[in-house]
């Protein structure tokens, strides 16, 4: 395991040393640095991660994070993806939202002694060079396993009037302003007061319908705020002004919780957990929404459906316009459900998201409100729901180009080799395979993003060791982002000089400005080595391994968005 604590260039005197499956050039060729995002949600809902439980003290929460971030290093991630809002509560220092249960077992109970989460795993990350995202669930508001009693400042007892029941859990009604806007709120708050990569949501906005005691599926109660929507587009066509802004009643999808028996049962959304693959409900009424509801108002400005999938476009538009209005390099991304519709492409049988949660993910991605794009696509290549088949229909809807970075199963591979294959219970070698279709299909700067975290470090089927020797052998960068600006950072200025132990390295940026990332390349003869080190990282020495020091240093900067500076090269004298 690599510990950049340790010290970076410990481990690139290993790779000089070693010289191990890196690429052979001419003295006067300088290898690219692979590009690839790699990264896992750490999901926190039910303690499905991280904490691993209720009631940890402060140190142990640490040593946790530390441990699945150390982790991520080993296996050559570049990002990981935290879950902290999972029911209108939160695992950092909100002033709106009360601190989460699955901390300390106690909603509102901060960690004794004191220490904010997410600042602490901000630091931790950016010092091993990783993107921290933070992924907020903006519509549910108390999980099925929750167990504390709701503090006074969670909304379900703070405002009662935004939330709804629909099941064993509660929401937010998507069809009431506040709910919007407390999700803004929220957001906004976050990314103004914490250095974050990335903000994240998944693939809960209307719920995935339950059915009641007679076996139909349970409407969700929104009558009245359809009704009030409705009434005030009456109005605001009477007076002339038209349209249907936050004022008609558009606001936050409701959501919908990851199950906690995470370990055997598909989580994060999946349909085979929740709807399976014939999806018979897909083709009928959603919440009964036409059948209760279709006829109660009298020529609507708009129907039920239609309004509901707006109230989700606008929490997706504006949550995206209000990060870039603070922090236009926070990437801001998004994990669907993995179908659009059924016959999206033709042979795709599953779950209709744009009739059944509301969510047209497609127009999202065609209207570039996002940075990145993360359909879950917890399916196998061969299938009613195929791998390489949806993502080459979603990659083709790409019309903005940005990041196609599909969700991958990892929950799905089996145990360990003696478990027979089976739906659920996959090889690792159907992952493996599928990371590599990921790269055949998205050309530009391919990604997968694995759910979840500890499913890849458990050495499923022997997942963690086949990625470590085979795809994710070599470290990788983050896709540049280049919509978001074209800034290149300044150019590095390096000493290289041999010592009795090696080589010792000097780096700064001729700005004085701090860099994110180095790339540092090593020669020695006509091989090269190249390591991906952390930017405050900046004096190190590069051990010889007998005769095999190394001739040549080459040096760039790379910047919070992926943009690689000039290459510097020194002799080492």
């Amino acid at each position: 395991m690599i510990h950049r604590t340790v010290g970076w260039l410990a481990a690139l005197a290993t790779v000089v040393a070693m010289c191990v499956n890196v690429a052979a050039v001419r003295a006067d060729e300088i290898p690219a640095a692979p590009r690839e995002f790699r990264a896992a949600w750490i999901a926190s809902v039910a303690n499905i991660d991280w904490p691993s439980k209720k009631g940890l003290s402060t140190e142990k929460q640490k040593q946790e994070l530390i441990a699945l971030l150390d982790k991520s290093v080993a296996l050559n991630l570049n990002a990981v993806i935290l879950q902290i809002r999972p029911s209108a509560d939160s695992l950092y220092a909100s002033r709106i939202e009360p601190w989460s249960e699955y901390l300390s077992g106690h909603m509102g109970q901060p960690p004794k002694p004191f220490y904010d989460p997410l600042q602490f795993a901000v630091d931790e990350a950016h010092k091993r060079g990783l993107q921290l995202h933070v992924w907020f669930n903006p519509y549910r508001v108390r999980n099925t396993d929750a167990t504390s009693e709701p503090t006074p400042a969670h909304v379900s007892r703070s405002y009662p009037e935004i939330v709804r029941e629909y099941g064993n859990f509660l929401w937010f009604d998507p069809g009431e302003p506040e709910a919007l806007k407390r999700f803004i709120d929220v957001v906004t708050d976050v990314v103004k007061r914490y250095d974050i990569d990335g903000v994240h949501i998944d693939d809960y906005f209307y719920p995935y319908p339950i059915n009641d005691e007679h076996g139909k599926p349970l409407p969700f109660p929104d009558d009245d705020s359809y009704a009030r929507a409705m009434a005030a587009l009456e109005a605001e066509g009477a007076h002339g002004e038209g349209g249907h802004g936050a004022e008609a009643g558009h606001g936050e999808a409701a959501a919908h919780g990851e199950e906690a028996a995470h370990e055997e049962k598909p989580a994060h959304g999946e349909e085979e957990a929740a709807h399976g693959e014939d999806a018979a409900h897909a083709e009928a009424p959603a919440h009964g929404e036409e059948a209760a509801h279709g006829e109660a108002a009298a020529k609507p400005k708009m129907s039920k459906d239609d309004w509901r999938r707006n109230n989700c476009d606008r929490l997706v538009e504006e949550m995206y316009k209000a990060v870039k209005k603070e922090k236009p390099w926070v990437l801001v991304g998004i994990s669907p459900f993995g179908i659009w519709r059924p016959g999206h492409p033709e042979g795709i049988a599953g779950l209709d998201q744009y009739s059944v949660l509301y969510a047209d993910a497609k127009k999202w991605l065609n209207e570039g409100w996002v940075d990145y794009f993360t359909p879950q696509l917890y399916w196998q290549i061969e299938g009613a729901q195929s791998y390489p088949k949806l993502l080459e229909w979603w990659e083709s809807e790409n019309t903005k180009h940005r990041h196609m970075w599909p969700g991958n199963g990892a929950h799905s591979v089996r145990k360990s080799a003696e478990v027979t294959p089976a739906r659920g219970a996959w090889p690792a070698e159907e992952l493996l395979k599928q990371i590599e279709i990921t790269r055949e299909i998205v050309k530009d700067g391919p990604g997968n993003v694995f759910f979840s975290i500890k499913c890849i470090f458990d050495n499923r089927d022997g997942l963690t060791e086949k990625l470590e020797d085979g795809l994710y052998k070599e470290q990788a960068l983050v896709p540049a982002s280049p919509w978001l600006g074209e800034e290149t950072p300044a150019k590095p200025e390096i000493v290289a000089k041999k010592t009795g132990k090696g080589v010792a390295l000097n780096v700064k940026s001729s700005d004085g400005k701090a860099s994110w990332l180095w790339v540092v390349r090593t020669r020695t003869g006509d091989t090269w080595a190249t390591k991906i080190v952390p930017g405050r990282e900046t004096r190190q020495v590069i051990e010889a391994a007998g005769d095999a020091s190394p001739e040549e240093i080459a040096v760039s900067a790379v910047t919070r968005l992926g943009r690689e500076g000039e290459v510097v090269r020194a002799e080492v004298k």
